[in-house]
């Protein structure tokens, strides 16, 4: 519904600009502050639908599977630390999750990664983490730097990637196109302001890198799932894809 909704929206937006633009050429142009007001907040929903992947805006994009049990955490690793001190916890908790790293942590973290998949959890490709702007790449840019992961991932995992994340989750036609033609579903995260509940993809945020305020925040999002009776899964889990 949510998908629904953000798409129409953005072609209900194009539709009354291409109104306002044809009026202005038949020789009834809008007043200025109306001209502004609507190109500004046209603007401002272009950029909701590249920062908020839960609209799936551009298309596709995991963010829950309606039905399915367990709740898919998502976490993106940037440091073999972080992986080592995220390994322990998920075994402590006795549960999986879906990790998604970058090619150029493959060839320092490969045995740490082959462990996380003999585990039962789903490895991911973190696209160009290092480029906020990826998703206003060019096509081939894009492609470039997904051919230089799933590359990666065959060289030192043995595995093709089918799991994709950009940059902070932003999200673009290019992306989504890319991604579709390298057969690479695109996960994002249900709306921040949806209930914690079975089905939904959850991204799991890295606060403050080595300190005790990282692991107070997993403390409590073990609690919460404690509480509501909700297991950790990965995404192959969630879709009951074997």
């Amino acid at each position: 519904m949510i998908r629904r909704l953000g798409f129409l929206v953005l072609v209900l937006a194009t539709t009354g600009g291409l109104m306002l633009s044809a009026r202005a050429l038949l020789g009834h142009p809008p007043s200025l502050p109306v001209a502004i007001g609507y190109l500004g907040g046209y603007l401002a929903l272009v950029v909701l639908g590249i920062t908020s992947p839960w609209l799936q805006m551009w298309g596709d994009i995991l963010c829950s599977v309606p039905g399915a049990r367990g709740v898919a955490l998502t976490f993106e690793i940037h440091e073999v630390t972080r992986l080592e001190a995220l390994l322990r916890s998920l075994q402590a908790y006795d549960a999986q999750a879906t990790l998604f790293v970058p090619a150029s942590l493959l060839p320092v973290a490969t045995s740490l990664l082959r462990e996380a998949a003999e585990a039962g959890h789903d490895l991911g490709l973190l696209a160009a983490p290092e480029d906020p702007w990826l998703f206003a790449r060019s096509g081939a840019h894009i492609d470039e730097e997904l051919t230089r992961g799933i590359e990666a991932f065959q060289e030192y995992l043995g595995a093709r990637p089918w799991l994709l994340r950009s940059s902070g989750g932003r999200t673009s036609p290019r992306l989504v196109r890319a991604a579709f033609l390298r057969e690479l579903t695109l996960v994002g995260w249900a709306c921040p302001s949806a209930a914690l509940a079975d089905g939904v993809v959850l991204r799991v945020e890295e606060t403050v890198r080595g300190t005790n305020i990282q692991r107070s925040a997993e403390k409590e999002l073990w609690r919460k799932l404690s509480e509501r009776n909700l297991k950790a899964v990965s995404i192959t889990h969630l879709l009951g894809v074997s």
